[in-house]
C-alpha cells in the first residue's frame, strides 16, 4: 500500500516545484473531499507526477468521476496540454457512462488560449473543462476543507462544474462567481478588485509600448 505524506505545503504557490504542485493539489482535495465520501487518487504516487497518458489525479463517487490536471506551466507554454486533457477526459467519459465527468484544470494562470479552446469544447458536449487558477482553488479547497455538507453540498459543486465558461472569461471571472455563489468572503470581493486592477494597468502598459513603437517608426 502506497504511504501518503504529510502535507507540507498549505497551497498552491508557483514558488514549488512541478511535482510538488501536484502533489500538493492532490493532498488538499484528499483533506477537502474524503470527508465528502469521494475517492482521491493520484495518479503520480504522492513521490512523483503521473506518467502520461493518465489524467494526474482522478476523484469520485456514485454520481461524479472528475479528472484533475495540475501545471505549472503559463501561457503559450500551457496551451499545447489542450490535446491530452481532452482525450483524458474522453476516456473517463467511456469509462464511467452512468456518472456525470468532468475535468478541473489547476494552473497558477490561465492562457486565453485554453479559455479559448476550453469555452468552445464546453459548447459541443456535457463535460465540461473548468480553468482554476491557483489562487481561485486555494480560496476553494480551503473552503471545503472547512465547511460540512450545509455549506458545500453536491448542489455547490455541480454549481461550479456547469460554470457557464465563455471565451471572454478570466480566472477572476471564475473566482468571483465561486465567492458569489459559495464562500461568499468580502475580502475575496476585495482581492478580485485589486487582481483586475492589476491587469488593467499592465494592459495600458503594453498599449503604451505600442503605441511608442508607432510613434517612433
Amino acid at each position: 500500500m502506497t504511504e501518503i505524506p504529510t502535507l507540507k505545503h498549505s497551497a498552491l504557490s508557483s514558488e514549488l516545484s512541478a511535482t510538488d504542485v501536484e502533489i500538493t493539489t492532490a493532498l488538499l482535495m484528499k483533506r477537502a473531499f474524503e470527508r465528502r465520501s469521494f475517492t482521491i487518487i493520484h495518479h503520480g504516487d504522492f513521490k512523483r507526477c503521473a506518467s502520461g497518458g493518465m489524467p494526474d489525479i482522478e476523484f469520485y463517487d456514485k454520481k461524479y468521476h472528475i479528472i484533475v490536471e495540475v501545471t505549472k506551466t503559463t501561457k503559450s507554454s500551457s496551451d499545447r496540454e489542450f490535446n491530452s486533457i481532452k482525450d483524458h477526459l474522453q476516456e473517463a467519459v467511456k469509462k464511467n457512462k452512468t456518472k456525470k465527468c468532468y475535468c478541473i484544470y489547476v494552473s497558477p494562470e490561465t492562457s486565453k488560449r485554453n479559455i479559448d479552446s476550453f469555452s468552445l469544447h464546453n459548447k459541443d458536449v456535457n463535460h465540461n473543462i473548468i480553468p482554476l487558477d491557483f489562487t481561485t482553488f486555494n480560496h476553494l479547497i480551503e473552503y471545503v476543507a472547512t465547511h460540512d455538507n450545509r455549506y458545500f453540498s453536491d448542489t455547490h459543486l455541480q454549481k461550479i462544474l456547469e460554470y457557464p465558461l465563455r471565451s471572454s472569461t478570466t480566472d477572476a471571472d471564475v473566482l468571483e462567481f465561486i465567492n458569489e455563489q459559495i464562500i461568499k468572503k468580502p475580502e475575496i470581493t476585495e482581492e478580485i478588485i485589486a487582481i483586475r486592477k492589476f491587469q488593467q494597468q499592465e494592459k495600458n502598459k503594453q498599449i503604451e509600448v505600442i503605441m511608442n513603437k508607432i510613434h517612433n517608426m
